[in-house]
């Protein structure tokens, strides 16, 4: 797909061209229509290798849609579409599967917990730049909590103000997501634990004054559902700031594009 750098900032349609532009970049692509109809896709021998491919890549949207809606509490929070590297990492998920034939195999995140911690919702403004203190989550997986601890708040020391805002505060969620696994009779992925998947529970502290300094505090969070965990089901612990300004004594109104958060735990 070729990159429009003309000065008209159009989109759509132009004879056997389109132009569209990117969410995540301030910049315009031009491609050409044409290729293969729905038809010829779902029916053509020669296609085989395209509807595998189609199959997996929507089971791995599935999954990064999945992530997306456990984390739903800090998702505002981000800076870019997190859409695509959510499905990227389900496609490296996806393919640790030996065992499933092309085209039908699964996305176990239960056992591929370990790739999520880390993951950032932002690109210009990394937690671990605005925040600079280690913060502690322990996942108590039968009870279905978690706890997120932070340590000491010491303005301009660890903890990074940005533009004219002057309050901020915590944000933490406890997601559930399911494994999903080809379902050959609806020809589609499923979860394989439908009850709690792609679920979002979350907590938050008060407002804090930019400026002030603050003792080290745990927030907890839980499930609330009476709802068992499954072995396929993995809990997803994520971790926000976000900042704001009052608009009456009582009052806080977030800040767009100035907060920032990421995955932090797995279970």
């Amino acid at each position: 797909m070729a990159e429009y750098k003309g000065d008209l900032k159009i989109e759509g349609s132009i004879g056997d061209f389109s132009i569209v532009k990117r969410k995540d970049l301030d910049k315009y692509y031009v491609r050409k229509k044409g290729g293969p109809s729905k038809k010829q896709i779902a029916q053509l021998p020669s296609m085989k290798g395209t509807r595998e491919i189609n199959a997996e890549f929507g089971g791995c949207s599935k999954a990064g849609t999945a992530i997306r809606m456990a984390t739903n509490a800090v998702r505002h929070l981000s800076d870019y579409n997190i859409s695509a590297p959510l499905n990227a990492i389900a496609k490296v998920i996806q393919t640790t599967d030996r065992k499933g034939a092309r085209g039908q195999r699964a996305i176990d995140i239960s056992t591929n917990k370990d790739m999520l911690p880390g993951f950032s919702f932002n690109r210009r403004r990394l937690t671990d730049s605005v925040l600079r203190t280690p913060v502690v989550a322990n996942i108590d997986r039968p009870k279905k909590t978690a706890e997120v601890t932070i340590p000491r708040i010491i303005p301009d020391v660890n903890l990074k103000q940005y533009g004219n805002n002057t309050m901020f505060r915590f944000i933490v969620s406890l997601g559930v997501v399911s494994d999903l696994q080809y379902n050959l009779k609806h020809k589609t992925y499923e979860p394989i634990h439908d009850q709690l998947h792609s679920q979002c529970f979350y907590n938050s502290t008060p407002w804090y004054s930019i400026k002030s300094s603050i003792d080290q505090q745990t927030i907890p969070i839980a499930i609330e559902s009476i709802e068992d965990l499954l072995e396929t089901d993995t809990l997803i612990v994520a971790f926000g700031i976000e900042f704001g300004n009052p608009i009456s004594d009582s009052l806080v109104i977030p800040t767009d594009h100035t907060g920032c958060a990421k995955i932090i735990a797995t279970n």
